[in-house]
């Protein structure tokens, strides 16, 4: 298992870096920041996509190459989901934003964890199928909710009828 789990890895590090550049590259061309992180946001969420078929192959290199790009287009998308905090919010509140959002996550992870789990205990190994589905339609998801909660990216302290933080 050590070579998939150090292609995996060295692939999540990859779009690591490259997500943050790309919004960067993106903004630098003169793009709104708005337009930059959402159009980074889509990318990653189309590289995360496939994953769904990882479990529907039979050459564990695919999987790892389809788990390998998940993963990195993960961590592309959370280089921007963290920078959105200090696009939306000002700087005193910014660590207390992303702490929230962390606790709200950890808490859903382990409702997800117990609910992959009895979906297994059900489905058996044809439940993985259906984490892997999730898993790489969540992003467009989040994508979508991110766009409806604010479609402009306007920092907090200047949208009309809010206080500053």
């Amino acid at each position: 298992l050590a070579l998939p789990m150090i292609l995996i890895y060295v692939i999540a590090d990859a779009g690591s870096v490259t997500g943050g550049w790309l919004s960067s590259f993106f903004i630098k061309k003169g793009w709104t920041v708005n337009r930059s992180r959402k159009l980074t946001m889509l990318l990653c969420s189309c590289v995360i996509l496939p994953v769904v078929f990882a479990t529907r192959t039979s050459n564990e290199w695919v999987a790892v190459i389809l788990i390998g790009m998940a993963a990195g287009g993960h961590q592309a998308w959370s280089a921007n989901a963290y920078t959105l905090t200090s696009d939306l919010f000002p700087r005193k509140a910014t660590a207390s934003v992303i702490g929230i959002g962390g606790s709200i996550s950890a808490t859903l992870s382990i409702l997800a964890t117990f609910a992959l789990g009895h979906v297994l205990d059900h489905q058996g190994r044809q439940g993985y199928f259906y984490a892997f589905l999730v898993a790489g339609f969540i992003y467009l998801f989040a994508l979508a909710a991110i766009q409806l909660i604010s479609p402009r990216l306007t920092p907090v302290n200047q949208r009309e009828g809010h206080a500053i933080l």
